[in-house]
């Protein structure tokens, strides 16, 4: 990655990215039809700006990232986000936020050539676009975090697991058009200075084509839930905390999605 700083102004990023994948086919000793191995090579090349155009109050991030896949060409990836702060001070700062993008999702090697009992992959999958927006509003204090979002994405080629037939075989498959929309909140609340609970809720509506069905796999709801004790960040407030105590992270998490 290169950091080019721009007086003031704000800054500019410039990058690349290079990886493989794998993937090696030991179903023929199973009596499984083979598939054969399969390499991928993905490359990116970005670059993202960041202008400062009312200092304190406005931030703009421009984005536009090339990635490619040796099986499936490459993509461009334009982003942009807009931060605007309604008021900060030393007390705390309540801002908008608000992010547009298109993004990519290759499929992976277990959705192409899965081949375990009632589940099969599809070699001839087509990769997931996605075009995305979502705008919110975020609260901070010096003992309390509030964030709450809209967001609203269109999936061309949605990638999932259904079933195919009355036998319960399920197999990958390309969704047409998808529009999904939904809400998030969140709540971080901090009692004490080495204490974090924190609280979020999600709800997200699926709907394919012109009609009501949900999307196969994408759960309506979702809440968790965390709890940490962060020892160290502890400082002279924990004089009267055990010395065992002081020196450790701790913390219970649950997940909930239906």
């Amino acid at each position: 990655n290169l950091l080019l700083p721009m007086a003031g102004w704000g800054r500019v990023d410039l990058g690349a990215e290079l990886r493989g994948e794998l993937f090696v086919d030991d179903l023929g000793a199973s009596g499984e039809e083979p598939v054969g191995d399969h390499q991928r090579l993905l490359g990116d090349v970005f670059v993202s700006a960041q202008f400062q155009l009312w200092p304190e109050r406005l931030r703009v991030v421009a984005g536009l990232r090339l990635a490619s896949a040796s099986d499936y060409g490459a993509q461009l990836l334009p982003k942009l986000g807009l931060l605007v702060s309604l008021w900060k001070s030393d007390a705390g700062y309540v801002e908008i936020v608000a992010n547009a993008g298109r993004s990519v999702r290759y499929p992976a090697f277990s959705e192409l050539y899965a081949r375990f009992e009632g589940i099969r992959g599809d070699p001839s999958l087509e990769p997931e676009d996605a075009l995305a927006a979502d705008g919110g509003l975020r609260l901070g204090l010096s003992w309390l975090r509030l964030e709450g979002a809209y967001f609203r994405r269109l999936l061309v080629n949605a990638i999932r697991f259904a079933a195919i037939d009355s036998q319960t075989m399920m197999a990958a498959q390309n969704f047409g058009f998808v529009h999904v929309q939904g809400v998030e909140t969140a709540l971080t609340l901090l009692p004490w200075r080495c204490v974090n609970l924190r609280g979020a809720y999600t709800y997200t509506g699926t709907r394919q084509g012109e009609g009501d069905h949900r999307l196969p796999g994408q759960p309506a709801q979702r809440v968790a839930a965390r709890i940490a004790w962060d020892g160290p960040s502890c400082g002279r407030r924990g004089r009267g905390v055990p010395s065992w105590l002081r020196s450790a992270r701790l913390y219970v998490a649950l997940d909930w999605q239906g």
